[in-house]
């Protein structure tokens, strides 16, 4: 089992979740992949266990980052982040400028709930604040993967000075 599905089984993720938010999108690239990039003149079908180039480096980047983190590795960050107070105790409280959250409503780590709950909580200080959801499937690597269709919301916020 690959740690990534040990870690949405941790983090509480149903059995479905995790097969169609996990499973399904890591199967689905490489099978593609292979069926549009295939050596010419090879049949995929015929020969289902050749390697080509992209599978060997998608394979070598996987395997460089398990290297470097594992699924305990995951879950204290995600631990760490969920737990985590901007400011300490009450810092939340002490936000006085305009704020602009942007967040992934498929995060696992964020979750939308509790980013939606911490833009009422600043609102309810007298705060200006401005909420968008980042679209994608990538969950919490939205908020850097799919960032450039809110380009335009967060220079107009940061233009206002």
């Amino acid at each position: 089992v690959e740690d990534y599905v040990e870690a949405a089984r941790a983090v509480g993720n149903p059995h479905w979740r995790i097969a169609l938010r996990h499973l399904l999108p890591n199967i689905v690239p490489p099978l593609l992949v292979q069926a549009s990039l295939a050596i010419a003149g090879a049949d995929p079908a015929r020969d289902i266990g050749a390697r080509y180039r992209i599978e060997a480096t998608l394979e070598a980047a996987a395997a460089a980052r398990a290297a470097l983190s594992d699924a305990n590795h995951f879950l204290y960050l995600v631990k760490a982040n969920q737990t985590f107070v901007a400011g300490g105790p009450g810092g939340v409280d002490r936000i006085r400028a305009p704020t602009l959250i942007l967040y992934a409503p498929t995060d696992q780590v964020f979750a939308a709930d509790w980013i939606r709950a911490t833009a009422e909580r600043i609102r309810s200080n007298g705060v200006e604040v401005e909420t968008a959801e980042i679209a994608g499937i990538l969950g919490h690597l939205d908020g850097v993967m799919s960032l450039s269709p809110h380009g335009g919301r967060i220079g107009a916020f940061l233009a206002r000075g």
